[in-house]
């Protein structure tokens, strides 16, 4: 699953990232940088109009209500994915990569936290869906693990590099698993990341 992630670059960087990368200009920002990023916070979205990719904050989590109470989906299952017409309306039409530069995982059994990146700390993207209620917002899709990354546990958000988010945005017939790539740095931390409210760099200093 992904329960947090980080965004370590300033908003200079982000706006030219982007721009060079996609082609995005005016770029609306969230409070960044942000190295422990929870649900309900803005993370920063690309998606792709059929025209041009567009790229701005957007809250992290669908919110339902149900018997009166407030369930937020930060993640879904692509197995609910491909089970549900109506998440499945949003697999095939309203995709979107959030930027990262990491996520982190906990072990299932022994609880120890792990940042989990590409190792040369090049950007991370995390496909995911969208959808407009109130207001809008995002979810990122999460696989079975592979190999080593399902020793610490069962799910992994769906991350890619640059290279395949174009693919992933415009071409509804490609699959999340396809275009799937398993992150190369499984970095141990100190459980400071366990509060989101510790924000700075120290948070993904290796033990």
């Amino acid at each position: 699953m992904c329960g947090r992630f980080t965004v370590a670059y300033s908003a200079d960087e982000i706006t030219q990232y982007l721009q060079d990368a996609f082609a995005i200009d005016g770029l609306e920002l969230p409070d960044i940088p942000r190295f422990n990023v929870a649900p309900s916070m803005d993370v920063v979205a690309v998606l792709y109009d059929g025209t041009h990719f567009r790229g701005g904050p957007i809250k992290w989590g669908f919110t339902f209500n149900k018997g009166g109470k407030t369930i937020q989906a930060f993640n879904t299952r692509i197995e609910s994915i491909q089970s549900k017409p109506f998440f499945n309306q949003l697999y095939r039409t309203q995709r979107l990569a959030l930027l990262s530069t990491g996520y982190f995982e906990w072990d299932t059994h022994t609880k120890h936290p792990y940042w989990i990146h590409y190792e040369d700390q090049s950007p991370m993207f995390l496909g995911g869906i969208w959808r407009k209620d109130a207001t809008f917002e995002s979810s990122i899709i999460t696989l079975e693990a592979p190999d080593d990354l399902a020793k610490i546990h069962p799910r992994v958000p769906f991350s890619m590099p640059l290279s395949r988010v174009k693919t992933w945005l415009s071409e509804p017939t490609q699959t999340a698993a396809a275009l799937y790539q398993k992150p190369s740095q499984i970095t141990p931390i100190t459980s400071a990341v366990n509060r989101p409210e510790n924000n700075d760099a120290s948070i993904l200093k290796s033990l």
